[in-house]
């Protein structure tokens, strides 16, 4: 074990590789978690020429990019690597899906900045002296570790060790920078070992990645010396991270690594790494490349070619599920709400199942995941349209009832209508009456609209002391003169002889008929007055009469109504299961004919 080199393993460079490209575009003294983008785009775009030193299975590289161009198409690797950084963008972590050991360091970092390790690493301020001061001094040495000084790092590091050997956050560091930047295996291993040791049951995240990291150097040695023990040691090691933690991925994935040297979990392996695509199907790209996994390369091809299988078939069942749909939609087209997003629908089915002709992984899963949200779609569309099926029925239903209870209640209450028109109308010509002859009405004090205060409205004279009477007196006494006045002179005409004599007799009667014009335009006038309030009265009488007969037919009226509702309601109650009450709101709504609040009564 002390001859073993780190930079003797291809793993280990492949790894060291990616960890170069990230140090080389990640900023470590500034918020580094945004630039993880630009290093997923290029560690993605090299796996398929990636050199590596000490590799010895150059012709693996061919086999691993004819798997690749299986599982994604080149015009796809884009669309890939942007999604790919979205996850990242909403939890950094997702890096582990395209390199697990090799953003341990920043993810690290972004750790510290968590709640938990973030109090641990910041103190109560009631400890030792020593414990302070070795904290004051770990700082440091992560400036100096950030900023690239690692000799220097080590050497405050280890100082702050002294200090305090439990802080684990100063072990794990120590781990990385022997691991990464030395590489020294035995030094590394220590204090990977050390950091689990103190971090158990204070940090899970460091317990965890310290573990890992042990797993792997004993993994890595094991592979060179090939002492199954070490391979042992190793998988034990990762299997107590996993178990501290069994949904972390990269738990899982260290754990299917760890077991590769072990011919009898291999299925057990498989079937992780499976139940991991499944979960997030980009370790697919890590996984094809990566050369721990150089003794089951086969496998993975299998796998992969189960998973395309099991993508397929998954495809064609939601692809039926979804032919079965349309077809039912087909005939109901008319009661969907919007029906051009079906058509929309329809077009994305198309070319998604252009997608799995493909028979490249990434397309068939893409066309699986998207058929799944065409088919929830579509799933919406059903419910839309049996809700509007249904709501329709009950309006036609409705609206037919409510047609037939309006006949029925019209028949039924048609004499009581006839009188209501009847008593409107002569509310119409007793307003023109008293529009045209108004009363006399005395002074009165009424309230003022919206407010306690009063207002006097000033009496008012009637028309027979207004301009209106003696117009009428003026207008019929010069009518009656002139009728007299015409009768006199017919009677001149055809009494000319008696008259021709006698002119005076003539002219005397003209001149008294003038005389008589104010008795005449009193005695017409007052007749018209008599004709105009007899009018009024009759009306006023006639109104009265008519509105203690209408008062004395509502109970019966109301008796009619509410016969004839609960009638209807009962039909509509036969033909919708809904309650009583619902039944008759629904009927009410299509009296009156506000028929979308039926849609809200709907069951």
């Amino acid at each position: 074990m002390s001859n073993f080199k780190l930079e003797y393993s291809i793993e280990y460079n492949q790894i060291r590789e990616r960890r170069r490209l990230a140090k080389n575009m990640l900023n470590t003294s500034g918020d580094f978690a945004a630039s993880f983008v630009n290093v997923i785009s290029a560690v993605i775009k090299q796996t398929s020429s990636e050199k590596l030193p000490q590799d010895n299975a150059v012709e693996l590289l061919s086999k691993r990019n004819e798997l690749f161009s299986r599982v994604i198409t080149p015009e796809n690797l884009e669309n890939a690597i942007s999604e790919v950084c979205s996850a990242v963008v909403k939890n950094v972590a997702n890096v582990c899906t395209i390199a697990n050991y090799s953003f341990a360091e920043y993810l690290f970092w972004l750790e510290c900045e968590g709640a938990d390790l973030k109090k641990y690493r910041t103190g109560t301020g009631t400890e030792d002296s020593s414990i302070r001061l070795a904290r004051t001094i770990r700082r440091r040495a992560e400036e100096c570790y950030k900023a690239g000084n690692f000799n220097e790092a080590i050497k405050i590091f280890k100082e702050a060790d002294e200090k305090y050997p439990g802080d684990f956050t100063v072990h794990y560091q120590l781990g990385l920078i022997y691991f990464f930047e030395k590489p020294d295996f035995p030094i590394a291993l220590e204090y990977f070992r050390k950091a689990s040791k103190y971090s158990q049951n204070k940090s899970k995240q460091v317990f965890i990645n310290s573990m890992i990291f042990t797993g792997l150097l004993l993994r890595l040695c094991a592979h060179a010396s090939s002492d199954v023990n070490m391979f042992s040691e190793a998988y034990q090691a990762v299997v107590q991270a996993y178990n501290s933690d069994p949904s972390s991925v990269f738990s899982i994935y260290a754990l299917v690594q760890a077991n590769t040297f072990n011919s009898t979990s291999k299925k057990e392996s498989l079937n992780l790494l499976k139940d991991l695509i499944k979960r997030e199907k980009y370790f697919t790209i890590q996984i094809i490349y990566d050369r721990a996994f150089d003794p089951v390369i086969d496998d993975i091809e299998s796998l992969y070619d189960s998973l395309l299988g099991d993508a397929l078939n998954s495809a064609a069942q939601t692809f039926a599920k979804i032919d079965e749909q349309l077809e039912e939609l087909s005939k109901s087209v008319k009661f969907l709400t919007i029906p051009a997003k079906l058509a929309a629908l329809k077009k994305d089915y198309e070319e998604i199942r252009k997608l799995t002709e493909r028979k490249n992984c990434f397309d068939v899963i893409m066309a699986s995941e998207k058929a799944s949200s065409i088919l929830n779609s579509l799933s919406d569309f059903l419910t839309e349209v049996k809700k509007n099926k249904a709501y329709f029925e009950v309006r036609d239903l409705i609206e037919t009832l409510s047609k037939r209870f309006n006949e029925e209640y019209k028949e039924a209450v048609k004499s009581h209508t006839k009188k209501e028109e009847k008593l409107t109308e002569m509310k119409t010509a007793l307003t023109e009456v008293n529009k045209s002859y108004p009363v006399a009405e005395a002074e009165r004090t009424v309230k003022k609209k919206n407010s306690d205060a009063e207002e006097i409205i000033p009496a008012t004279t009637g028309w027979r002391q207004g301009k209106m009477f003696l117009f009428i007196k003026f207008i019929s006494g010069c009518l009656a003169f002139t009728i007299l006045c015409a009768a006199i002179f017919i009677a001149f005409l055809f009494m000319r002889e008696h008259f021709e004599q006698n002119m005076w007799v003539l002219v005397s009667l003209v001149v008294l008929n003038l005389l008589f014009i104010p008795i005449y335009g009193s005695i017409f006038a007052e007749i018209y007055y008599i004709v105009i309030e007899n009018k009024r009265k009759n009306l006023l009488n006639a109104m009265t009469r008519l509105e203690k007969e209408i008062d004395l037919n509502k109970t019966r009226i109301s008796d009619i109504d509410r016969g004839l509702r609960e009638k209807y309601s009962n039909i509509v109650l036969e033909q919708i299961k809904v309650s009583k009450f619902t039944a008759s709101q629904m009927l009410d709504a299509g009296i009156e004919g506000s028929f979308e609040k039926i849609k809200t009564l709907m069951p």
